[in-house]
């Protein structure tokens, strides 16, 4: 059982915008998730150090991280 995806691996969604709102409905519990901003780049939402700068992506980015063609 080692070798199958979990339930939050991007290849289980069709899109990335299903695996955004996956991950955004787990933030609760710990988990990392992308909130779009007004100026259009996703903000990488997670405990990070003081002085920590945000992480910011675009749509492009996060598509190639995650394997999505669009």
């Amino acid at each position: 059982m080692a070798d199958q995806p979990s339930a939050g691996d991007p290849a289980n969604f069709d899109t990335l915008d299903a695996y955004l709102a996956f991950l955004e409905a787990n933030g609760p519990m710990g988990v990392a998730w992308f909130r779009l901003r007004e100026d259009g780049l996703y903000e990488r939402i997670a405990r990070r150090p003081p002085g920590q700068g945000p992480e910011l992506f675009t749509r492009q980015e996060l598509l190639d991280r995650f394997g999505f063609s669009e």
